[in-house]
């Protein structure tokens, strides 16, 4: 598991991942925030105003944009 490998630091994951996030235009952010906290599309779309397929594109923009700048680190 991660937490027995010596070589993986949880805490450096998770500060880069926040970083990732903050990057994200507020928008994006504000919606794969949401997301993490597993709301679906439907309840992020009646939060932010937004059409579900918005929201969908939206989050799969933002989870793109996170992977880019994690696979840079």
């Amino acid at each position: 598991t991660l937490e027995s490998d010596e070589y993986f630091d949880g805490d450096k994951t998770q500060i880069l991942l926040l970083q990732a996030i903050d990057t994200l235009p507020p928008s994006e952010r504000r919606i794969f925030q949401l997301w993490q906290q597993d709301m679906s599309i439907q309840e992020i779309a009646v939060i932010t105003g937004a059409k579900p397929r918005t929201v969908s594109s939206m989050l799969s923009l933002a989870r793109k944009k996170i992977f880019e700048k994690l696979k840079k680190q």
